[in-house]
C-alpha cells in the first residue's frame, strides 16, 4: 500500500490544461525533448479520450495511429 501512495503523491491529475501546465514545466526544467505519459484509466475508451485532450492541449496533430 505504501507504494500505490507514493504514486498518488507524484500523480499529475485534472484537466487536460490542468495536467499539461506541469509537464510543460517539468519538460522544460529538465530540457526534455518529449514525454511520455500513461493514463491509469483501465477501460480503453476513457484512457484514449485522455491521451486526446492531452495532446490537444499540447497542440498536437492527431495522425491516426495509437496504442492501447
Amino acid at each position: 500500500m505504501a507504494t500505490a501512495e507514493k504514486l498518488r503523491r507524484k500523480a499529475i491529475v485534472g484537466s487536460s490544461e490542468q495536467v499539461a501546465a506541469p509537464l510543460k514545466e517539468l519538460a522544460k526544467s529538465l530540457e526534455l525533448d518529449e514525454l511520455v505519459v500513461v493514463t491509469w484509466t483501465y477501460d480503453p475508451g476513457p484512457r484514449h479520450r485522455s491521451y486526446e485532450l492531452l495532446a490537444q492541449a499540447f497542440a498536437m496533430e492527431k495522425t491516426g495511429a495509437h496504442s492501447t
